[in-house]
């Protein structure tokens, strides 16, 4: 899966297969998503790294480039995505008649 978001120029395709690869701890993922969030022209793309990288959060590497997302990317969402995921909280769906 990585081959192809590294193969593709549809910033669509790319930020598919980061989001496919969101909850997986496999170190290998690291540095190709690190290198997204840093640098991809695309806001979707980055967003998409930044999601992924939550699962990988403990390492101080990756610690530190969400927070460089969330202080400085251009892309409010990207912050946001960033923010969710330096968050410790365990995330669980909204019960279907919360917020009513």
């Amino acid at each position: 899966m990585l081959a192809l978001a590294r193969a593709t120029g549809d910033p669509a395709v790319r930020a598919a297969v980061y989001g496919a690869l969101a909850g997986l701890t496999d170190a290998r993922l690291r540095s190709p998503l690190l290198d997204s969030l840093a640098s991809d022209a695309s806001p979707l793309v980055r967003a998409a790294a930044a999601g992924a990288l939550r699962s990988l959060r403990s390492d101080p590497d990756v610690h530190t480039a969400l927070e460089r997302g969330l202080a400085g990317d251009a892309d409010e969402h990207v912050k946001d995505v960033a923010f969710l995921s330096l968050d410790d909280q365990p995330r669980r769906a909204p019960e279907p008649d919360e917020g009513r």
